[in-house]
């Protein structure tokens, strides 16, 4: 992408350089002139996927915030300040895996496996659970 046809914002271009920058590359001849990352951070999964998370937009990221984060925002807000209050996570697209990077990209990520389904054996110990509460509020 050609710079003078993008719409990055200043965060997104800080975003892309901390990542950059998590990644090992120490100067601008780690990037390319139409913004392809030539070390492009990446992290390996157990399965063997080895999930990219340089591209803008990308695939294999999810923003997020707290409700509390969330409800300190007010009236009309900036999308730069909603931007910069999100958290990253990278997601592996072949098993779910998923990092979470709580602090941002300069920090290790937190590392989280996908459990089982929920078990519909689970929805009946949950509803004993409620006719026993039930019978206990009287």
């Amino acid at each position: 992408m050609d710079l003078t046809e993008t719409s990055v914002t200043p965060s997104q271009l800080g975003n892309v350089l901390e990542r950059v920058h998590g990644a090992g590359a120490t100067n601008i001849c780690d990037i390319c002139y139409h913004w392809e990352v030539i070390n492009m951070p990446s992290l390996t999964c157990g399965c063997g996927e080895i999930v990219n998370y340089g591209e803008i937009p990308c695939p294999n990221e999810w923003l997020f915030m707290s409700d509390v984060e969330f409800d300190k925002l007010s009236g009309l807000v900036d999308v730069e300040e909603i931007y910069k209050a999100m958290k990253s996570l990278i997601k592996c697209p072949r098993c779910g895996m998923m990092w979470f990077f709580w602090n941002g990209f300069q920090a290790e990520p937190q590392q989280y496996v996908p459990q089982k389904k929920w078990h519909l054996s689970n929805r009946g110990n949950n509803e004993l659970r409620n006719e026993q509460r039930e019978k206990m509020m009287g």
